[in-house]
């Protein structure tokens, strides 16, 4: 009979070569049976040690999510950080136990020893001003207060002044006039000042307080929200 024609192992024919058939076909069997060997596993070029196990195993879904799994170990082994916009947990998608990170914090650069992913730090410090006071200093030196500096006269009040025995006079404040005369103003006088010295005592003091007390500042400016996962097993 021909010989089958055959490329992939599932086309090989079980029931060939007959018993019937011609010894000298046999060599041509033996040639078919090579190519489609060679034609099915293209790409072994060594040997093939897995057991019918794991070559069982590899065509399951079982075997497919532990390998999806075990990438995602090497990828992000335990401590691992890891950051996604989403509200979805990477357990969901990697496996493992996740921490979510919280607080308002910046990320600083460690030193290459374990972290502990506590959060430290104030966004919101106490303005740093140093404790002060303001004092007033203030004096007053003797100062002299002048009026009325030009040509002026100084008037008197008009008295009667009326006498009797000698060094003997009464004055009557009341009177305008006296058989024997009257006090009246003074003569004007070339330019001339009066002073006034006034002496006030020196101040020292403290003034009021102002501001706000326990101000604080914030220092976070612009930023961007993002979820922080830290896996923990």
């Amino acid at each position: 009979m021909a010989i089958e024609n055959a490329t992939y192992i599932n086309q090989l024919n079980g029931r060939y070569p007959r018993d019937a058939d011609l010894i000298k076909e046999g060599a041509a069997h033996m040639r078919l049976i090579k190519d489609v060997l060679r034609y099915t596993f293209t790409n072994i070029t060594g040997e093939v040690s897995a057991t019918q196990a794991t070559l069982n195993d590899i065509a399951t879904k079982t075997y497919v999510d532990d390998l999806i799994a075990n990438r995602f170990d090497v990828t992000y082994p335990v401590g691992s950080v890891y950051f996604c916009m989403d509200a979805i947990s990477p357990a969901t998608k990697f496996g493992g136990v996740w921490s979510l990170l919280t607080g308002d914090a910046s990320i600083t650069f460690g030193d290459g020893t374990l972290q502990d992913g506590i959060l430290s730090g104030d966004n919101a410090p106490v303005v740093p001003l140093p404790d002060h006071s303001h004092t007033i200093n203030h004096d007053h030196p003797n100062t002299r207060f002048a009026t009325n500096t030009d040509t002026h006269n100084h008037a008197q009040q008009s008295s009667t002044v009326t006498t009797s025995s000698p060094f003997q006079s009464s004055i009557d404040p009341q009177s305008g006039s006296s058989p024997s005369g009257r006090l009246g103003g003074t003569t004007a006088s070339d330019s001339h000042a009066h002073y006034v010295d006034v002496n006030l005592p020196a101040y020292n003091g403290t003034s009021g307080s102002a501001g706000t007390a326990g101000a604080t500042l914030d220092v976070r400016g612009s930023r961007i929200s993002i979820n922080v996962w830290h896996r923990v097993s």
